[in-house]
């Protein structure tokens, strides 16, 4: 392969490299956004399933131990 080929390919994967490094803060940049943007009652479901789940699992720790 000759050098001007190589540094073809260098300068096509330099674009590349610096269009993912543009794409990565972006998209968790939205994400923060769409967090942001929640309703607190979505984030109270969110907390309160949460909770629900380790409760039920306390519960079956609980029973298991009373075996």
């Amino acid at each position: 392969m000759s050098n001007q080929e190589l540094a073809m390919q260098l300068c096509q994967l330099k674009g590349t490299l610096e269009s993912l490094l543009d794409i990565i803060p972006n998209a968790a940049m939205e994400d923060n956004k769409r967090e942001a943007n929640r309703s607190w009652i979505d984030k109270y479901q969110d907390s309160h399933e949460s909770y629900q789940q380790n409760s039920n699992y306390n519960e079956f720790l609980e029973f298991k131990r009373q075996k």
